[in-house]
């Protein structure tokens, strides 16, 4: 449409899904047919295989103000969300994408120049993340941290590493114990 656009990375080929693609060629060439079929009627050349994938009546594209307006505001309001506009739906994405690929795919992936337009901006932090996270995190310390063995650091075979599983040890009270003798100024012989 135009030769610039916002930064470099504006102007590059936007990835989608495989199965969206193809959903998207048969849209075009059903479209291109019936829109072909009602101007021959009235005598008019074929349509443009370039032409606009969603046009508007006149064949020119979709104005984003008219479709913020008309179409994403009555769907946040039907949704009970305070707004919607194509920002959120980028910070969606971007927060979604965060579990599902490397931050570099991510970052070609919105477009940005920058990985930290990424991860500072359009990336947010959701509750559900930082509590598993945090769990992770605390499971993994509180394992022997070799996974397949057992406190003693021999390997297990499946139908230990099955009843372990279903039968974790129990570390709270050292945990505590820790705690409280680091308390009382001896967390030096604990680590011992």
């Amino acid at each position: 449409m135009r030769p610039f656009g916002k930064t470099k990375g504006s102007l590059t080929v936007i990835p989608i899904a495989e199965d969206l693609a193809d959903e998207l060629a048969a849209w075009r060439r059903i479209s291109q047919e019936q829109y072909d079929k009602k101007k021959r009627k009235r005598g008019l050349p074929p349509s443009d295989p370039q032409a606009f994938l969603f046009p508007i009546p006149r064949g020119s594209f979709i104005d984003t103000g008219n479709y913020r307006n008309r179409v994403l505001r009555k769907l946040a309001e039907r949704l009970g969300f305070p707004k919607l506009t194509f920002q959120v739906i980028r910070r969606t994405i971007a927060t979604l994408a965060k579990d599902k690929g490397h931050i570099k795919d991510i970052q070609e992936m919105m477009r940005h120049s920058r990985v930290a337009t990424t991860t500072d901006v359009y990336m947010q932090s959701l509750h559900e993340g930082v509590r598993s996270t945090v769990n992770s995190i605390y499971n993994e310390l509180m394992d022997t941290g070799t996974l397949g063995k057992d406190g003693a650091g021999r390997r297990m075979d499946d139908a230990a590493r099955e009843s372990r599983a279903a039968n974790p040890p129990r570390v709270r009270g050292v945990v505590l114990e820790f705690a409280t003798k680091s308390r009382k100024g001896g967390a030096a012989k604990c680590l011992k």
